[in-house]
């Protein structure tokens, strides 16, 4: 078997694994987060570094230190746990990452917790954060669950538990639905950053960029909250149902070239898309293919001829009304 064949069934069974995972989004009580964690812990510090590279504020390279990690409510020995918990290297500070995947999971009593621990850190230092894991340890009946905690700190944290409690910032960034984002917006504005599935970039560093690419796109159906579907991404063979992927210049120069000959995936179809925020689609990478004899499967509603495409984007982009000068003469 070539390394080609191997890489497309490769990205066949992440599609199909994904979108198993991403089924729970449609069912009662299913908690999406505790599926989908696991796979997007494993790349989200390449993920934070790519997506965030041009941020003034957030910019620098990233470092996992461990996912749900324990912080003790109040002086008390119970806790809450962050999703997870990462580093800036450039700007030597602390990460909270919360991962919502439901517009209906974000709790503004959450984000208040995580924002008092921002300014704690800020005056007092990371130091009862360490301090309090070993209390929360010592008051365990799986005490050694906690120590693994600490193994993780001590050996991914440059310098170790005790460089980590001198950190002196903390960043609380959420990564939510972008229907939660729109809708919520006022109240994650008070965190630094609030990120959309969509948002995040899709070509990374790493050994496992080209997995990253399959399960980033795959993760961007939950802004939209439409119920993921094995035949709507590949065919029953195992093989992709798309041409190519390309950015946002590059689908809009492929629809004013080639119009109705193509087609471009879009979850939720025309409607979706003409409910979508304009900075986000630049910042995305849209599949295509040939209208007539292309490949795979396709669910048609999760599709939107190429005609259609360019003509609802540049109503869009019209929709957005510069500037007008406010300079008077005098």
């Amino acid at each position: 078997m070539s390394n080609s064949q191997n890489s497309q069934m490769n990205k066949g069974f992440l599609s199909h694994l994904m979108a198993h995972l991403l089924e729970g989004s449609q069912i009662p009580k299913v908690q999406v987060e505790r599926s989908i964690g696991p796979v997007l812990g494993f790349f989200l510090a390449e993920v934070l570094t790519a997506t965030l590279k041009d941020d003034g504020a957030l910019s620098g390279r990233y470092r996992m230190l461990c996912p749900e990690f324990p912080l003790a409510k109040g002086n008390s020995l119970q806790s809450t746990n962050i999703d997870f918990l990462l580093y800036n290297e450039d700007r030597q500070a602390l990460v909270f990452l919360e991962l919502k995947t439901a517009g209906s999971s974000f709790s503004p009593d959450q984000a208040v917790i995580y924002l008092e621990n921002k300014l704690k850190v800020l005056d007092h230092s990371a130091a009862y954060l360490v301090s309090d894991l070993e209390r929360i340890k010592a008051a365990s009946s799986e005490p050694q669950k906690y120590a693994a905690v600490q193994q993780m700190l001590e050996t991914r944290f440059p310098g170790g538990m005790g460089a980590m409690a001198q950190c002196r910032e903390l960043y609380v960034i959420y990564l939510v639905p972008a229907q939660l984002k729109e809708r919520d917006g006022h109240l994650l504005k008070r965190v630094d950053k609030a990120l959309s599935f969509g948002e995040l970039a899709m070509d990374i560093d790493g050994p496992f960029a080209e997995e990253w690419a399959t399960i980033g796109q795959t993760l961007q159906q939950l802004d939209n909250n439409v119920k993921p579907n094995p035949s709507s991404t590949i065919s029953d063979s195992g093989h992709l149902n798309y041409q190519d992927r390309v950015d946002f210049d590059g689908i809009k120069a492929l629809c004013s070239e080639r119009g109705a000959q193509i087609v471009v995936g879009f979850a939720g179809g025309e409607a979706a898309l003409r409910q979508s925020d304009l900075k986000q689609l630049r910042q995305r990478a849209f599949k295509w293919d040939v209208a007539e004899g292309g490949q795979g499967n396709k669910q048609a509603l999760n599709w939107v001829a190429g005609n259609r495409f360019i003509d609802i984007v540049l109503s869009l982009e019209a929709a957005v009304i510069p500037p007008q000068n406010q300079c008077a003469e005098k």
